[in-house]
């Protein structure tokens, strides 16, 4: 096993969400999204500002609940048809009390 091409390469990132422009799409979209609303309504430094605190806040939230807190906020909270329609591989929330 002396020679490296024997070996496989693992890539480093499995886990990692995907991405738009180097930017998680979960916070560049809505911020973007925001933006283009309140610009094309004659808002730009309105938009700019909320847009900003969007996508900040959305940093500050993921770097310290996890990178799936949005998902996992979703799938507690939101109703049950949700997690029918969305996560259909996993059961409703309130058949997994015993997972809180």
């Amino acid at each position: 096993m002396d020679n490296p091409t024997q070996f496989y390469s693992i890539p480093k990132h499995l886990n990692n969400t995907t991405t738009l422009l180097g930017f998680a799409i979960d916070e560049l979209g809505p911020a973007l999204v925001l933006f283009g609303i309140l610009f094309m309504a004659n808002h730009a430094l309105i938009g700019m500002a909320l847009a900003a605190i969007w996508f900040l806040g959305m940093r500050r939230i993921k770097s310290q609940y996890g990178m799936c807190i949005l998902r996992l906020t979703a799938y507690w909270y939101a109703p049950s048809e949700f997690s029918s329609s969305f996560l259909k591989r996993t059961p409703a929330a309130c058949r997994r009390y015993w997972l809180r």
